[in-house]
């Protein structure tokens, strides 16, 4: 095959497109015959995280990846995905300002397009402190303040909040030194344990006359969960967090009791005959394993992350990419509740902070 080449035929439907692009592209997203190598599918996933080939839409896709390369660099052997987090920033975040598409391939240049959108910042926070495009974080959350002090798109809460809005706010509190906005970020975490998570139920969506939705689909959970435990973890040393310490040991208890066989859970946690969500997983088991390192969760959590992180594995495919993750919800819930499955790079940057978590100190 590698001599004579791949011939393709049409045999259903009227169009048969093959998109290429520019030498600017990975070479692993361009079309290509994939050649077996002697590569470990776990050291081809470190090569493709240290590489073009999993930038995503920006907002919280790309924010997944960007964290996932920031916690890794931390770890000797993987330093160098620090200077790819800066080039994945450089995409979007130029000398002049913030340059991108919104999710509907607009331009929404200088803006950002919703709390889903605000997730980078962290990074930005983090790696360029100083950077002009962080000016615009806190006249946008205060646009998007709703009556009861509650952060979020239009008359629906969800729970992309506590890690696209909670998380950066306490990063941005904390180099400002800005006791009001750290106490907000709080808040933020604070208003959505309560509203999605009543011991027994975990919703991803509170709208203001009080219906919720989204029952038990694990990426919303590892959504809030990350939140919780990134926050957390940027307020440590606060006497005034307690209260959330307790509700995310309680959360933490209640979703590794829904943990698969194989590590993973389902993209309805609660339903076990329901295809596994590996974004879903690696978020949830990202946020057990760091609330195990921060020592608010027992050996249990970290057990189970372990568990997987061994279940991942088994995923990746022979170049590295994360396979099995649920699509884009804006299919709907039969769409996910389907076995619809496939690589999604913002699971990768999930999967990069669960390792970075249980492997560094």
């Amino acid at each position: 095959m590698i001599r004579e080449g791949v011939a393709l035929r049409l045999a259903k439907g009227s169009d048969l497109e093959i998109l290429i692009s520019g030498a600017d592209l990975p070479d692993t997203l361009k079309p290509h015959l994939l050649q077996p190598g002697t590569t470990k599918p776990l050291q081809e996933f470190y090569s493709r995280m240290n590489s073009l080939a999993v930038v995503q839409q920006f907002g919280w896709m790309e924010g997944c990846v960007l964290d996932g390369l920031i916690d890794l660099s931390a770890i000797a052997e993987h330093q160098g995905m620090k200077s790819m987090a800066q080039r994945h920033l450089s995409l979007f975040f130029r000398d002049d300002g913030l340059v991108y598409e919104n999710p509907k391939s607009a331009p929404n240049d200088g803006r950002i397009y919703g709390i889903e959108g605000g997730l980078p910042f962290a990074a930005l926070a983090k790696l360029r402190p100083d950077h002009p495009s962080l000016g615009m974080t806190t006249g946008f959350w205060e646009a998007r303040r709703r009556p009861n002090g509650s952060i979020q798109d239009g008359d629906q809460m969800s729970g992309e909040g506590s890690y696209t809005v909670a998380y950066p706010m306490a990063i941005v509190a904390r180099q400002r030194n800005d006791e009001k906005m750290m106490q907000d970020a709080l808040y933020q975490c604070r208003i959505r344990q309560v509203r999605f998570f009543d011991g027994k139920e975990f919703w991803r969506t509170y709208d203001d006359d009080g219906k919720r939705g989204n029952r038990n689909w694990a990426r919303g959970i590892a959504w809030q969960m990350l939140g919780l435990a990134r926050t957390l973890e940027v307020a440590r040393e606060r006497k005034d967090i307690e209260d959330l310490k307790l509700q995310y040991q309680k959360l933490a208890l209640w979703i590794i009791s829904h943990q698969r066989q194989d590590g993973l859970w389902s993209v309805i946690v609660n339903e076990p005959k329901l295809e596994a969500d590996t974004s879903g997983s690696a978020g949830i088991a990202a946020a057990l394993a760091l609330g195990a390192r921060n020592g608010w969760l027992d050996e249990s959590s970290r057990a189970a992350a372990q568990r997987t992180l061994d279940g991942l594995e088994r995923h990746l495919t022979r170049d590295g990419f994360l396979d099995g993750a649920a699509p884009s919800n804006k299919g709907g819930l039969e769409l996910q509740r389907s076995d619809y499955r496939g690589i999604f790079q913002m699971g990768m940057g999930l999967m990069a902070q669960l390792i970075a978590a249980l492997k560094s100190p």
